[in-house]
C-alpha cells in the first residue's frame, strides 16, 4: 500500500468525532480518534454477517482511517509502514478460527495502546487488522488502497 498518499488524503480529510467533545485538548482528541476507531472496527465486524463485499470494504477503510489518525496524533507512523516483506508475512497467515476472539484481542490491544501509551500494542492490533482485511475478508492490499482513496480522496 502507498501509505504515504494514503496519509496524506487523511490529513485533508476532516476528524470528526461520533461523541460530543466537552473539552477541546490533545488528550480528548486521542481519547476521540480511539472511540472512533472501537466503534467502527465493531462496525466492520457486525457486517459480516449481512453485507455485500463492497460494503465491508467501505467499512474497513472507515476503520483504517482511524487507525491512520491515532498513527499521526501518536507519532507512530513507522508502525503503520507495510513493506512486500510484511505483505507477504501478512497474506502467509492462516484465516482466524474466530472473529470473537480476534476483535477481543484487537481491542485489548487497542486499549493496552491507549491507556498504557504503549506503542507495540498498537502495532500489534494494526497488524492484526491488516491480517483481518487481506486473510480472513480476502481483500488485496491494492484493492484496499483503491477504495481508501476513492472514499477519502
Amino acid at each position: 500500500m502507498q501509505m504515504s498518499k494514503m496519509l496524506d488524503i487523511t490529513l485533508k480529510s476532516p476528524l470528526d468525532s461520533l461523541f460530543p467533545i466537552k473539552q477541546v485538548n490533545e488528550k480528548e482528541i486521542l481519547a476521540s480518534i480511539y472511540s472512533n476507531l472501537s466503534c467502527n472496527l465493531s462496525q466492520t465486524m457486525l457486517m459480516l454477517k449481512q453485507k455485500t463485499t463492497n460494503e465491508i470494504l467501505d467499512q474497513y477503510c472507515q476503520t483504517l482511517y482511524c487507525f491512520l489518525w491515532i498513527g499521526i496524533k501518536r507519532n507512530w507512523l513507522h508502525n503503520l509502514l507495510i513493506d512486500a516483506e510484511l505483505e507477504e508475512k501478512i497474506q502467509s497467515k492462516w484465516t482466524s478460527q474466530s472473529y470473537n476472539v480476534m476483535y477481543l484481542i484487537l481491542q485489548q490491544q487497542l486499549n493496552k495502546s491507549y491507556f498504557e501509551n504503549n506503542m507495540k500494542s498498537f502495532e500489534h492490533a494494526w497488524h492484526i487488522f491488516l491480517k483481518l482485511g487481506c486473510v480472513d475478508l480476502k481483500f488485496n492490499f491494492k484493492e484496499i488502497e483503491a477504495n481508501y482513496i476513492k472514499l477519502f480522496g
